[in-house]
């Protein structure tokens, strides 16, 4: 079911940014080639690096240009961390993630997925999330937030197809499976906050 064509070349004979600019493409061959290829972990936890980086690095300078300062008035240390610790964030998000959509998609749908088939089909599902490096482009924050709702929309997008082609189901259920653990960790996510909030 939704599987890639007969002649579809493995994932590890696919050039990184090629498999990031056909996952941006909801190109459901290329998560078909990265559920079957075990090499393709490698290219996902480097995927998972650089859309956060790319993420944090755009949203950290639009900050800076919306306080009206500039990354070489000491600002530079606070960017690091603040990137270090956002992959450290980003890689912990996945592996959750990954958890939450394989008990709900193998144990309850009866999805047929192994931890890292769907591992490695989720990491480059965050694609989209790379875009908001642009967010320093638009000086009007309208304009900054189409683009943060619209690269999350087209996120939730690659993640059902990454889950439709990783655990052979629907469009429908993969649909369901990413709202429902979408959810479940929203929630989550928030009362963890709380206590830092408070």
């Amino acid at each position: 079911m939704n599987g890639a064509s007969g002649n579809e070349s493995p994932a590890v004979s696919i050039p990184f940014f090629r498999k990031l600019i056909r996952a941006a493409k909801l190109d459901s061959n290329l998560y078909e080639a990265i559920e079957h290829d075990p090499t393709a972990l490698k290219h996902a936890l480097v995927a998972i690096i650089f859309i956060n980086v790319c993420s944090v690095v755009g949203s950290v300078i639009y900050d800076v240009r919306l306080y009206g300062k500039t990354i070489l008035s000491g600002d530079l240390p606070i960017v690091g961390l603040t990137v270090v610790e956002a992959i450290f964030l980003a890689l912990a998000k996945w592996l959750i993630l990954t958890g939450m959509i394989y008990l709900v998609g193998v144990k309850i749908f009866k999805g047929t997925a192994g931890f890292r088939e769907i591992q490695r089909t989720i990491a480059f599902a965050y694609v989209p999330v790379a875009l908001q490096l642009l967010l320093p482009l638009f000086s009007l924050y309208e304009w900054a937030l189409l683009v943060l709702v619209g690269t999350n929309f087209w996120m939730i997008a690659a993640l059902v197809i990454a889950v439709r082609q990783s655990l052979d189901l629907s469009t429908q259920k993969a649909f369901v499976i990413v709202a429902l653990t979408g959810t479940i960790y929203f929630i989550v996510s928030i009362l963890a906050l709380l206590p830092i909030v408070y």
